[in-house]
């Protein structure tokens, strides 16, 4: 096993608090320097103001043309009336509130230091609590508990992650994490803990990536690891944070990269690092030698069900051979607990102890913890069809949108029910307990549309 390296001029951190004068940071080779003042520093790059989100309240949409898509989207078991809805100037992620409320967020493209504006909305009584521009945001970003966590590519070559308060917008801390020149939006990955007081991030490294755990409420480090290739997502399971490496991306992709041309083969790789010390347990696959058989490719997400199940589809090349297969992983030492073989390279998504698989035009599901298969049905449109990947839970039921409508799916028999919506394949959903929110994404027309639930 690989103990964790010790902290590099290039793994460099500075933490800064809010709510004194000025801090102090331990630089490499233990030299103190004093940085900015807490405020600047954690403010420097944003801005507050009015939300750049023009929401309205009302049962009419406020792009013209819309009134069919509204009424299709409606008649979705399940779904009530439209709520209220805001055009939109660029694509946005959607990012669901525990109170239910969203956090709507310019996506981020691969351009550093345009300012993305992120705004927490109560989408039923259509009043927005606080609003921020951020520069360089290099990530969607994410709920953890009662704080939203904000990651940005920020001037003075630094990853910096803002602690955010969820219910004012408010700057609890932040941590500045040195970076590469070329490592920018799209090169950064972040995991929460489950109970939400520990954070890792992957950043890319002069060799490969520095992985790295803070804890949220006094950003001190807890350990550091450094690993081989570029990490492109980091989850927790259990007591051990897993991470899904490439030995080799191309800096403008985002995600991981399954396989490439005959010539160019990328092998993809997964890790798990104990939680508490960083130290590395384990390797998929075990050998990853130059004459080891390639398992070529590997897709996340990883798969929390009730024992903790690590799941992995797989894509194995020998001899020009494909073999594709889902494999169920023990997180703790990473042995292989149950293997399934499947027709393709399937898209993936968990829903506590299910896993649901698209995997050319079948559309199936297995137990996470035995790899027992549960039902499978035949679909029409293979990508374009019902991406778990993309589906979102409904109730007892997962609900996504494919090229030709709305599709529900009971996570227990299999059952489909599909609703024909236009354009489909322009919308992304996005739930909470009491709304359905559409992010209508196209040349034409961007459009949010929040609608209610059935009680």
């Amino acid at each position: 096993m690989t103990q964790p390296a010790p902290p590099t001029a290039r793994s460099r951190r500075v933490r800064v608090w809010v709510g004194g004068i000025a801090v102090v940071a331990l630089l490499a080779g233990g030299a103190v320097a004093v940085v900015r003042t807490p405020w600047w520093g954690c403010h420097v790059g944003t801005s507050t103001g009015d939300s750049s989100l023009d929401y309205e309240l009302g049962p009419e949409p406020a792009a013209e043309g819309l009134g069919a898509l509204v009424e299709q989207v409606a008649s979705v078991p399940g779904i009530g009336p439209l709520l209220g809805s805001a055009p939109l100037e660029q694509d946005v992620r959607l990012a669901p509130r525990t109170d239910g409320g969203l956090v709507v967020s310019d996506f981020p493209y691969f351009a550093e230091r345009n300012e993305f504006h992120d705004t927490s909305l109560d989408p039923v009584t259509g009043e927005a609590s606080w609003s921020r521009g951020q520069a360089g945001q290099a990530a969607v970003p994410e709920v953890a508990g009662d704080a939203v966590l904000s990651l940005a590519a920020v001037e003075g070559g630094i990853y910096r992650l803002s602690i955010l308060d969820g219910q004012d917008g408010s700057v609890r801390g932040c941590l500045d994490v040195e970076r590469l020149d070329r490592a920018g939006i799209g090169r950064a990955a972040a995991g929460v803990s489950p109970d939400g007081r520990t954070v890792v991030l992957a950043t890319p490294a002069e060799s490969g990536s520095a992985v790295s755990a803070y804890g949220l409420e006094d950003r001190e480090p807890v350990w550091d690891a450094a690993l081989p290739g570029t990490e492109g997502t980091v989850t927790w399971i259990g007591d051990t944070v897993v991470a899904d490496r490439l030995d080799a991306r191309d800096v403008y992709s985002v995600g991981p990269i399954m396989w490439g041309n005959d010539d160019e083969r990328t092998r993809a790789s997964i890790t798990g690092l104990d939680a508490a010390s960083g130290v590395e347990s384990w390797t998929w696959p075990a050998d990853l030698s130059d004459g080891a058989t390639p398992e070529a490719g590997s897709t996340v997400p990883f798969v929390d069900g009730p024992d903790g199940v690590v799941v992995v589809s797989a894509l194995t090349v020998e001899d020009d051979e494909h073999a594709a297969r889902l494999v169920g992983l023990d997180p703790a030492t990473g042995a292989e607990l149950w293997s399934a073989d499947t027709a393709t390279v399937p898209w993936l998504q968990g829903f506590g102890d299910t896993v649901v698989g698209l995997a050319g035009d079948v559309l199936f599901a297995v137990d996470a913890s035995s790899g027992e298969e549960l039902w499978r049905v035949p679909v029409a449109g293979g990508a374009s069809g019902p991406r778990p990947d993309a589906a979102q839970l409904f109730g007892d039921e997962i609900i996504v949108a494919t090229a030709d409508g709305i599709t529900s799916i009971d996570l227990a028999t299999g059952d489909l029910t599909e609703t024909p919506v236009e354009d489909a394949w322009a919308l992304r959903l996005t739930t909470t307990p009491s709304t359905l929110a559409v992010v209508r994404d196209d040349a034409e027309t961007r459009e949010l549309l929040v609608f209610s639930r059935d009680a």
